[in-house]
C-alpha cells in the first residue's frame, strides 16, 4: 500500500485498488518511522481472514486459489 501512495495519482488495476483500500482502512500511511510489527500483524489478519480476497473478488470476480 505504501508504494501505491508514492505513485499517486496513478491508479492500479481494480483488484489491486480493492486490496489497497482494504489495507488502508486498517493501516495508515507511514509518515514517520514507527514499529512495523502492528502493521504487519494487521495485514496478516486481513489476509488470513479472507477480507482482502473478499473485497478483491467484489471488484474482479471469483479468484480460484489452488
Amino acid at each position: 500500500a505504501q508504494a501505491l501512495d508514492f505513485l499517486r495519482p496513478a491508479k492500479a488495476g481494480k483488484g489491486v485498488e480493492a486490496a489497497y483500500r482494504t489495507i488502508r482502512k486498517e493501516v495508515p500511511f507511514m509518515e514517520d518511522d514507527r514499529p512495523l510489527h502492528p502493521d504487519i500483524k494487521k495485514v496478516r489478519e486481513l489476509l488470513t481472514s479472507g477480507e482482502i480476497l473478499k473485497n478483491v473478488e467484489k471488484e474482479v470476480g471469483e479468484i480460484r486459489l489452488k
